[in-house]
């Protein structure tokens, strides 16, 4: 019984949460090469509160996505442009339209 205390407060430290004691676990997460995720908790890989803070600063200066061109996180923290796939929807639809595809009824017949 008295090893039971230990083993969660191990369970804890793993996690990054010890009450009392502001211990935080920051971490990533690489795809391809890229960096799509950060956050803090359980999960990717453990990396420095000063490297999280280093990458958050990093997506705060993302450039603005122009037309079809946005930018992707490289692993090596710098911006890669490329081109996204045009959006389905290029224009916006009236609130009548919305309402009928909100209703299943599909966009409303071209008049002539």
């Amino acid at each position: 019984m008295a090893l039971r205390p230990h083993i969660q407060m191990d369970r804890r430290l793993e996690a990054g949460h010890i009450r009392g004691d502001s211990m935080t676990r920051y971490y990533k997460k690489i795809k391809n090469g890229y960096i799509i995720a950060i956050g803090t908790g359980g999960g990717g890989t453990k990396i420095s509160e000063s490297s999280y803070n280093e990458i958050m600063a990093i997506i705060q200066s993302k450039p603005p996505r122009i037309g079809n061109t946005d930018y992707r996180l490289t692993k090596d923290l710098t911006w890669e442009e490329y081109e996204r796939d045009p959006d389905p929807i290029d224009e916006e639809l009236s609130a009548e339209e919305a309402l009928n595809v909100l209703l299943g009824g599909g966009e409303p017949d071209a008049e002539e």
